[in-house]
């Protein structure tokens, strides 16, 4: 059982210069580790730690003597995000065995290991010296997965890896060692390799066959609906089996070819619009739709300048009118004006800002969440209508806002009522500038579209990006009735 004692054995923070680190020593150069920008995109929005950096800390808290791993079972439950700060509370279920516990900081699990320890045997050749060489992720659908094999070679640079972990560096079996580091090196380079999630492992001591410090792998299942793979190992006095999860790639939107043919020729002539976060996701929609329809549009990014470009160059292309620059809602530019260029100024706003969203827990109300939820879409909206306003933009009552929201204000599910609650927060903020400023606006609750905040591990049916935001757009330029009235 795990120790009685309220604190922790163990506190710890993991930063890009701890991931980088791992990564060379592990050779898991997989994006969802060490690219911000590429990780924003992801499911996690942002990089999250090796699952085996984080389970190497956790036995290198409780290893003793010189030993080797009998047997061990770890599953990684949630991500850890870098930076965060992680604590470990370790049991001793019997002797010679340690279940250990990595929660985040809001409580919640992100790991649980179960480790028998043995006299170190020295079972596996010794590992090569230094660290594998750095590549790029292969990448594996699930349906190419299927009996897949491979082989890597097990390397050990040991003054990296007592650096990063003091004590399983003079005492762990090095083969062993270096054998579940290779695990993450599998999973993340080379099978799935570029879009996967390392789930667990199983393993036991076992006896090297090979005649050279190798880890072989095979995959023995693969059950797509799921998206899973079961992935046998042996290799380094090790064996058993590793489970993979496929993750979603970044979702692609529709290319501005195909958006166009929703729109009327001229439908949106004379439209000055400002997309807020319009680099992706429906803010990219509705930036291709309204120069589609023949508005001039400026639209933003935070930190996703080389997609803000592509979307610009994807509109020119197509005969379009789009420039883009970086805008922070928390934080909006004194210089918006000569940011904006030549006079211009917006007769619309979109406001697609948002953070990554996540999700809570069921059983209870996170005000960390709600808050920083509420941060971009109750706080950062009313920052960046002031920016506007301030630039002297269009008088009272012809400045127009579509400020997207969700069906979840309606029925949230458990683990979204924070994002549900924010939400609801930003649509009372919407009405109270209209009334404050005579602004007029859509708060359209849309269903479920296709983003990467809406990406999940398993499929779930989307509606059509397009058409949602199309019909919002067309109804806040229906000067036929009160805008107003079309909010829910």
């Amino acid at each position: 059982m795990m120790s009685p004692s309220r604190e922790p054995m163990a506190r710890r923070q993991f930063y890009p210069g701890d991931q980088d680190a791992f990564a060379r020593l592990s050779g898991d150069y997989n994006p969802l580790h060490l690219d911000s920008l590429a990780a924003r995109r992801l499911i996690f929005g942002g990089p999250v730690v090796h699952g085996v950096h984080a389970l190497l800390w956790a036995l290198d808290a409780v290893t003793g003597p010189a030993a080797a791993v009998a047997r061990l079972k770890a599953e990684f439950v949630a991500p850890i995000p870098v930076g965060a700060e992680v604590a470990l509370d370790a049991g001793t279920p019997a002797p010679g065995t340690h279940r250990l516990r990595v929660t985040t900081d809001d409580g919640g699990t992100a790991a649980v290991i179960d480790v028998a320890w043995a006299a170190a045997t020295n079972a596996g050749r010794l590992p090569k010296s230094g660290c594998p060489d750095a590549g790029t992720p292969h990448l594996v659908s699930s349906e190419d997965a299927a009996g897949q094999s491979g082989r890597v070679d097990l390397h050990l640079d040991r003054d990296l890896a007592s650096s990063l972990f003091h004590n399983l560096a003079k005492t762990l079996d090095a083969a062993q060692l270096a054998a579940v580091l290779a695990t993450s090196r599998v999973v993340g380079m080379e099978c799935p390799g570029e879009h996967s999630i390392f789930s667990g492992m199983a393993l036991e001591a076992a006896p090297n066959t090979a005649g050279e410090p190798v880890l072989d792998y095979r995959v023995a299942r693969v059950k797509p609906r799921l998206s899973l793979a079961d992935i046998e190992i042996s290799g380094g006095g090790l064996a058993g089996r590793i489970r993979a999860l496929f993750r979603p790639p970044p979702t692609t939107q529709p290319p501005f070819t195909e958006l166009a043919t929703l729109v009327n020729d001229g439908e949106f002539a004379g439209r000055r619009a400002l997309i807020i976060g319009g680099s992706r996701g429906l803010g990219e929609v509705a930036a291709k739709l309204l120069t589609a329809g023949d508005a001039d549009v400026r639209l933003t990014y935070h930190s996703g300048w080389s997609d803000a470009e592509r979307v610009r160059d994807e509109i020119a292309a197509g005969g379009g009118r789009a420039e883009c620059f970086a805008f922070d809602v928390l934080t909006p530019p004194r210089n918006l004006a000569e940011r904006l260029g030549d006079g211009w100024r917006p007769t619309m706003l979109g406001y697609f800002a948002t953070p990554h969203i996540g999700v809570g827990k069921s059983d209870g109300f996170s005000d960390t969440i709600h808050q920083r939820l509420s941060h971009t879409y109750v706080n950062g909206f009313r920052a960046t209508v002031a920016a506007v306003r301030a630039v002297g933009a269009v008088g009272a009552g012809e400045l127009r806002i579509l400020y997207p929201s969700s069906v979840y204000v309606d029925d949230a599910p458990p683990d979204m009522k924070e994002y549900a609650a924010a939400k609801e927060a930003g649509e009372r903020a919407c009405a109270e500038l209209a009334i404050e400023a005579g602004f007029k606006f859509v708060a359209p609750r849309f269903p479920r579209l296709a983003t990467d905040q809406t990406a999940r591990l398993l499929g779930e049916k989307e509606a059509d990006a397009g058409a949602a935001v199309l019909d919002a757009l067309r109804r806040l330029f229906d000067n036929t009735k009160d805008p107003q009235a079309e909010k829910p």
